[in-house]
Parts: structure tokens; sequence; C-alpha cells
């Protein structure tokens, strides 16, 4: 998957990027579904679980867009891999948005901002949560 599979939307709420990062997370590794349900950060497996998402899906998404910086497009799509798995390991922990408490309480109804710091259009950091009809499309397409 591409940041480039998906149109950039607005106006997304930051509990609909929890919800329909789930759903894609869950699609790709449905073993996920019980992780989740069952997940107790007080065992050893979901310790090391955890520790996986955050070293081998989080790290290294940011250790690839560091080497390739100078890419800007390749930077771009480092970056919101390592975000959404980011969102993904907050989804494994069992918190949602809310929990995010003080920064989501400087969202104005749940929205996100229309840019983040980089000014970069908020659609375009949320790309692969940000639509569930094209992630079907795209689940489609790569599942033929």
């Amino acid at each position: 998957m591409n940041i480039r599979d998906f149109e950039p939307i607005s106006g997304i709420k930051f509990d609909d990027v929890f919800k329909k990062q789930k759903l894609l997370m869950t699609r790709y590794e449905p073993y996920l579904v019980n992780s989740i349900k069952e997940f107790d950060i007080n065992t050893l497996e979901d310790q090391e679980l955890f520790k996986a998402f955050m070293l081998v899906r989080v790290v290294e998404e940011l250790i690839e867009a560091t080497v390739d910086i100078n890419n800007r497009e390749h930077f771009e799509e480092e970056i919101i891999d390592a975000f959404n798995f980011l969102i993904e390991s907050y989804i494994l922990y069992g918190w949602d948005y809310s929990n995010l408490n003080p920064w989501h309480e400087e969202l104005t109804n749940n929205e996100l901002p229309r840019k983040n710091l980089r000014g970069i259009p908020n659609g375009q950091v949320l790309l692969s949560a940000s639509s569930s009809q094209q992630a079907d499309e795209v689940f489609a397409r790569k599942n033929k």
C-alpha cells in the first residue's frame, strides 16, 4: 500500500482515524482482533507484541524516513506510515483518541487541525486511514 493509493479528505475526525486504522490493521492481520480484545500489558507476551509494534513498525518507519530525508515524497510516506503504526500501537494497548489527553482537548469539535506542523494538508498525513471504501478497494486489489 502506498500513500498515493488514497485521495486526501477534509473534515475527518480524530476518533474516525482510530476507527478506520483499526479496521485496516485487522483486515491485514486478522489475528490482531483477539490480541486487541485480550491485550494485557502485564504479560510478557503482550509486552513483546507491544515492543514489536513500537520497534519493528514505528521506529523502522522513522529510520526509513530519516535515511531518505532528501526525497520529500518518500520521507512523507514513511512519516505517515510511522504515524499510522503509532495509532495501531494505541489501539493494541486499548486506547483511543480520548486517551491522548491533554492534546485531544485542544482539538475543536474532535477535528484534526487543517495542517500539521510542517504545513502538510491534514488529509495527506492520514491517508491510509482516511476512507474505509478506499481501503476496501486497495485491499481487494492487493488480494486478487
